[in-house]
């Protein structure tokens, strides 16, 4: 499943109703969302990178202090001294990352009122992580020895350079219809689901999956189920796809909305992930553009419609189909696909309802889940 807090801000901006006059500030071709939700992936996407910075800021600093201990050149105090020095730098520099994340997801809340997108004010879970973060922040920092932090701080930047200088730029995607399997076994299953798009998968959908968001019993809570927090469940299918050239078995699954808000809810969605712990951007992106490609061809007709994924498009006129990938820089990576009903005027009229309230457009969006 893709990032559900991504997924519930995305959301939330782009169907939330709003008050007529604010609707008119805000275009209704989601340019305003589209281009805030970009900022808000990029603004993560460089906090993700100094994440791993950090982690290898902290398996370089530990070393020196254990050589200088075995050689005997500082005693047991001087030890404990140093690394509690060390850890606590790293805690505070910890919670600084983990604070721009939540000003991440704030200020594109805040960037959504102030362009007429959303209504006022801040939604409170947001209000709270950036709270909760601030706390942690002030609390963790406060124990650090400042000229150590500088320290450490200034070892940081150096590696984020050297990071940065090694790092595999993103290439533009390859969108060309592979018509290569368009009698095998992967098409008929691709083109099998898009014909359980009009009946929203109903005939491959079986039990629903428990998936936790925070596991029952960590620091003593009962846990989050993804559920309650993105307000989407997800339940077993049978039909899995496969390619060899992608190395690693999918994950599938059919993505059901259960928001009470219609304008709210997501349609079912037929999902597929390739997990993947370890790889290049180049790779993946290869991956990708290969796998989209070949599901390109196993329909008669396709037209583009969009770059909001890295592949976008409508499959015979009757299925959204889209593409994309996660790079980890390193570390876990993935590529997801997903397939739902193509249903651009029932989507126009959610908007419009959240909008308006008129009966006509609820009647015309609830068309969408049946």
């Amino acid at each position: 499943m893709r990032n559900c807090v991504g997924f519930v801000v995305l959301a939330f901006v782009v169907l939330n109703p709003v008050t007529l006059q604010a609707a008119n500030r805000c275009p209704s071709d989601f340019s305003v969302e589209h281009r805030l939700d970009a900022e808000q992936k990029a603004s993560l996407n460089l906090n993700a990178r100094e994440r791993a910075a950090i982690e290898d800021l902290k398996y370089a600093t530990m070393p020196p202090i254990r050589d200088r201990y075995d050689k005997k050149e500082i005693d047991r105090d001087e030890y404990n001294r140093l690394t509690d020095l060390r850890d606590h730098a790293l805690s505070c520099i910890d919670a600084d990352n983990n604070l721009k994340d939540q000003q991440a997801y704030y200020t594109e809340q805040l960037k959504l009122i102030d362009a007429g997108c959303s209504k006022g004010p801040v939604d409170k879970m947001y209000v709270g992580w950036l709270k909760e973060g601030e706390a942690r922040k002030a609390k963790a920092c406060a124990k650090a020895d400042l000229e150590y932090l500088s320290g450490m701080i200034r070892q940081l930047k150096e590696i984020q350079a050297d990071k940065l200088a090694k790092e595999e730029k993103s290439t533009p995607a390859v969108k060309a219809a592979d018509a290569s399997q368009r009698q095998s076994q992967f098409c008929e299953k691709i083109r099998s689901v898009s014909s359980e798009a009009a009946t929203l998968f109903a005939a491959i959908t079986k039990e629903k999956k428990e998936q936790w968001f925070i596991e029952p019993g960590t620091l003593g809570s009962k846990g989050v189920k993804i559920s309650d927090l993105a307000a989407i469940d997800e339940y077993v299918t049978p039909v899995t796809l496969s390619q060899d050239f992608l190395s690693t078995s999918a994950v599938c699954a059919i993505e059901m909305g259960t928001d009470k808000d219609i304008t709210l809810r997501i349609v079912p969605t037929y999902e597929c992930d390739w997990k993947y712990d370890k790889t290049t951007r180049r790779e993946l992106e290869q991956r990708t553009d290969k796998l989209m490609n070949l599901v390109r061809g196993c329909f008669g007709t396709t037209a583009e419609a969009g770059d909001f994924n890295r592949h976008e498009f409508v499959g015979d006129g009757k299925v959204a189909v889209s593409g994309d990938l996660y790079f980890g820089e390193g570390k876990p990576s993935r590529i997801y696909l997903k397939i739902r009903k193509h249903t651009p005027t029932e989507d126009a009229a959610c908007i419009h309802y959240g909008f308006q309230k008129k009966a006509e457009d609820k009647q015309l969006c609830m068309t969408r889940f049946r």
